[in-house]
């Protein structure tokens, strides 16, 4: 939950006007709140908070290829069900895991420009290169080669002082 409220100071103006943003945040503390009162919360809060204890695991695993939805709803606690059930918005887990590893991809291709993309895929839980390629494509449109061309070649260039 701590970390949820962290990115969403970290967030621009435009994207804290998403009020389903701050309504999860205010369903979060609500749960929080009601549990540490050794009360039930509701269900709308509890779903806000099982869905933020599975992201978090998947943040702590997002680099295992293994990765399965019987795997994350066991080590949540949930039935596999109840899990696809909480993630129905975000076409499911494994797409969710999918965008979380291409996000965390796209951090590292310009984090280490001189890291081999075949080693961001490995990092990033992606079980082989063209399965990387495809993905990385599919949810950005470039390649991975591309995008960090792309993104580099489009930053101001800061000169050094001598």
């Amino acid at each position: 939950m701590i970390d949820y409220f962290r990115r969403l100071v970290q967030l621009s103006p435009q994207a804290l006007g998403n009020t389903a943003m701050l309504n999860a945040g205010i369903e979060l503390v609500a749960a929080a709140l009601a549990l540490a009162v050794d009360q039930r919360p509701d269900e709308r809060a509890a779903g806000a908070l099982l869905r933020q204890q599975v992201i978090t695991f998947l943040k702590a695993n997002i680099s295992d290829p293994e990765l399965t939805a019987d795997r994350i709803a066991s080590a949540c606690g949930l039935s596999r069900r109840k899990l696809f059930r909480i993630f129905t918005a975000d076409g499911g887990p494994m797409m969710l895991l999918r965008r979380m590893r291409t996000d965390r991809a796209r951090e590292l291709l310009l984090a280490a420009p001189d890291r081999t993309i075949v080693s961001i895929a490995h990092a990033c839980g992606f079980g082989g290169d063209r399965n990387f390629y495809r993905v990385f494509r599919s949810e950005t449109g470039l390649t991975p080669s591309e995008y960090r061309e792309h993104v580099l070649s489009a930053r101001p260039r800061v000169p050094q002082l001598r």
